[in-house]
């Protein structure tokens, strides 16, 4: 029998025996000799269904029967080695439960054309050098209780997944690797017990902190962290502890059963992103995704939360479009829906913020704030005096200086300001002294930051006293309704923040001096919109318009002739005005 190997297994499950024949049908292959006298094998019981084993080339192959249910007490797959799962079709299914006291390690290869579940109550590892190509994955640290799986141990990927269904559940959940999920769902969910359910081809998630087995739970280590590379066509994340460092491409994410989730370093990329929060009137939930990376195109908001930032790099829509015979704002007396919310912060670069839902805090007794801010425009659903937060920011391109009248300016007011030289970095629900010096120079007939009636004059104060005065919350108390900078004045800050006149021009070439240096043969007056140069000779950063100015000033003095590229052609001809052209054309023209 130099070609068959009988492998006998004896294990005792609910006072039946159970067997496994093994079968080496390598048809002459030398196989301990290629892998150094070590052949590898998975041993396992098959519980339910049909199963075989054999050892095929440099494939260990298990061909099951759908619903097949196969017992180990390991399944680890080491680095170069490969298991092959062989099902009757791509619909097939097979349980792996192995039942050791360790985690499962994979480092090697594991293929499969059907629906391939690893069960292993203690965790499950897929090292960095691991491949998994099946037709849906299911990895799930924890044990069946026929309605749900109770959960205890830890999923790891530091390798490559694919597949057109995944499942990663744990009691805590960490991805280093990639995923690539073409087709289906991709769920990472931490917690106490997970129940999946399918119907019609749609994978269903419910995620509970509390343990079905009556054990204890241990809430704060319910917790995923997602720093690789994920695409997927729908993501869901579920866990206590969500941190979001990576990138994430998916056609919808859904952010659900959170206490925090941490993105503000991550990347998120999704026409559409679901945020569920807590199903009660206050909560204590903080959710942050504020980094300028991210493309999201819809927000759908449901249940309460505490905190929530969100930073579109594109234009974002918040809540569902609805017509006239729907929950709307509109001349008939209709609703609009309400999302409840303590503090909102929503920014929104190169495009429009467009509300069609109605922010408002949770609790109005304690502080609570509103920032909505749009490089373009800002498309609001009702008037301002439908927004019930105590503190509000508005900025966006469309909204018009001296829009809101009031007859008397009291703390509390809602106020309209110009912002000629206050981008959206610059924002924050409270105001800081340099911002609010700024804006004093922008707005000089506002009475709030003059002398004629106004309650200081800014422009006598030291840093020191303007910092007291924020303190004490002086100029904190109003709501500020901003007109944002125009295009150029944008672009202009851009270049001053990318290293001023140098980023201009392609190649490598070096220059003496840069935007934001003194220059004593600049006009200084820059050519700003506003026409309100003083014509002085030097401009500091303390000048409220030296981002718009950034281009004009900056004293061109190259070693050797500066090559100019295409996109610097195209925004010197849309941001710099006749009279800086005419000053840099010995500089620019052969």
């Amino acid at each position: 029998m130099n070609n068959f190997r009988l492998y006998l297994i004896s294990l005792f499950f609910s006072g039946h025996f159970f067997y496994l024949f093994g079968q080496d049908s390598s048809g002459g292959h030398d196989f301990d000799e290629d892998h150094g006298g070590d052949e590898f094998s998975l041993y396992g019981t098959v519980q339910s269904g049909d199963a075989s084993f054999s050892t095929v080339g440099a494939e260990f192959q298990i061909t099951a029967s759908d619903g097949a249910l196969i017992n180990y007490y390991n399944f680890d797959i080491p680095a170069g080695e490969t298991v092959r799962f062989i099902q009757p079709n791509s619909a097939s299914s097979v349980v792996n439960k192995i039942l050791g006291l360790v985690p499962t390690q994979i480092d090697g290869n594991l293929y499969g054309n059907g629906k391939v579940v690893l069960l292993n109550s203690s965790g499950i590892v897929f090292g960095e050098n691991a491949v998994v190509e099946v037709g849906k994955l299911h990895a799930i640290a924890g044990t069946d209780t026929q309605e749900s799986f109770s959960l205890s141990g830890t999923i790891t990927n530091a390798g490559s997944i694919k597949a057109k269904e995944v499942v990663l559940a744990g009691q805590s959940v960490t991805n280093t690797g990639t995923i690539l999920v073409e087709e289906g769902s991709l769920v990472m969910a931490a917690g106490a017990s997970v129940g999946l359910t399918d119907r019609d081809n749609t994978l269903f998630v419910s995620i509970s902190s509390e343990d079905p087995l009556g054990g204890a739970s241990d809430i704060a280590g319910q917790a995923v962290l997602q720093s690789g590379v994920v695409q997927a066509s729908k993501a869901q994340f579920y866990g206590n502890s969500i941190t979001h460092g990576g990138s994430t491409q998916a056609s919808t994410l859904t952010v659900q059963d959170y206490a925090t989730f941490d993105g503000a370093k991550g990347t998120v990329s999704t026409p559409e992103l679901v945020v569920s929060g807590s199903q009660y009137g206050s909560s204590t939930q903080n959710f942050d995704l504020s980094g300028k990376t991210n493309t999201v195109n819809k927000l759908m908001i449901s249940g309460s939360h505490q905190d929530l930032k969100i930073r579109s790099s594109q234009g974002l829509q918040v809540g569902e479009s609805v017509t006239k015979n729907e929950q709307t704002p509109n001349e008939d007396g209709g609703d609009i829906l309400s999302v409840l919310v303590q503090n909102m912060d929503l920014r929104v670069d190169e495009g429009d913020l467009t509300l069609h839902v109605l922010p408002a805090p949770n609790l109005t007794t304690s502080d609570n704030s509103l920032l909505l801010a749009a490089e373009n425009n800002l498309v609001l659903p009702v008037d301002l005096e439908s927004f019930t937060h105590s503190r509000k920011i508005l900025y966006g391109r469309n909204l018009g200086v001296g829009a809101i009248e009031k007859d008397d300016l009291a703390l509390g007011s809602t106020v309209s300001l110009d912002a000629i030289s206050i981008f959206i970095d610059d924002l924050s629900p409270t105001l800081s002294p340099s911002v609010i010096k700024a804006l004093a120079t922008d707005n000089p007939t506002f009475e709030g930051f003059d002398s004629k009636g106004g309650l200081v004059e800014l422009s006598q104060m030291s840093e020191e006293q303007l910092n007291m005065l924020f303190k004490y919350g002086l100029f904190t108390g109003y709501s500020y309704f901003f007109q944002a900078p125009d295009k150029s004045a944008k672009l202009a800050n851009d270049l001053e923040e990318a290293g001023g006149s140098s980023a201009l021009f392609g190649g490598s070439f070096a220059v003496v001096a840069s935007a934001g240096s003194a220059s004593s043969d600049s006009s200084g007056d820059g050519g700003s919109e506003d026409g309100d140069g003083d014509g002085s000779s030097s401009s500091t950063s303390s000048s409220p318009n030296t981002a718009a100015r950034a281009i004009g000033v900056a004293p061109f003095a190259p070693i050797s002739r500066p090559i100019l590229s295409v996109e610097a052609s195209a925004i010197l001809e849309k941001a710099l005005a006749p009279e800086i052209e005419q000053k840099m054309e010995k500089y620019l023209n052969p």
